[in-house]
């Protein structure tokens, strides 16, 4: 079994018990008679696309015997899963497309406070980013890399939290759609990802 992935139109071989799947990548798993084209959820039009025509064409070169399958990430049946031996999905973006540029190596995380009285005195302010001035009284964005964390205090009000949403997509889209907005109620369990974003 081969896997590749699709990197500015062309079919870049994986290593031998590759089995590390990032969201923002399309691939082509190669095994003999079954084909499949794995889809992450974030991944760009071209490269979809590429991974299916590679898929036919490669097929085709070898007499078009194979069947072929598209699997969309978080949909991949138990065949699928048993060809590795610890099959995951991670956060990422690894190959170059032709339509969206190369993920930043290195990010600087932020932090901003969306506090007001009312809806026209809301205001967006940068802080420095440590939770001790997470407060319940307003709403907080902590913006990393992969995830724009929307934190909402107990006792923020509805137009501070509204507005708190306006601001993280904003963010988001400025940023090209990459990274996912993540809304955490205070009190809620947090992730690793979230207690690291502030180290």
């Amino acid at each position: 079994m081969k896997v590749f992935r699709v990197e500015k139109g062309e079919l870049v071989e994986m290593p031998e018990g590759f089995s590390e799947f990032t969201r923002g990548d399309s691939y082509l798993v190669d095994a003999g008679l079954k084909m499949y084209c794995w889809i992450g959820s974030e991944s760009s039009v071209d490269e979809k696309f590429l991974t299916s025509v590679s898929s036919v064409l490669l097929d085709q070169s070898r007499g078009g015997e194979a069947d072929i399958d598209t699997v969309d990430e978080g949909e991949e049946p138990p065949e699928f899963r048993s060809l590795f031996e610890n099959f995951m999905v991670v956060e990422g973006d690894q190959a170059a497309s032709i339509l969206k540029k190369p993920p930043p190596t290195t990010f600087a995380n932020k932090m901003y406070r969306i506090a007001g009285e009312t809806f026209e005195e809301v205001e967006l302010a940068r802080v420095p980013l440590t939770k001790n001035n997470l407060d319940s009284g307003n709403c907080y964005i902590v913006e990393t890399l992969d995830t724009i964390y929307l934190w909402i205090g107990n006792g923020a009000s509805a137009k501070e939290k509204f507005k708190a949403n306006i601001v993280a997509r904003k963010l988001r889209s400025d940023r090209g759609g990459r990274p996912r907005v993540l809304r955490i109620e205070e009190g809620d369990k947090v992730t690793q990802a979230f207690e690291e974003a502030f180290e």
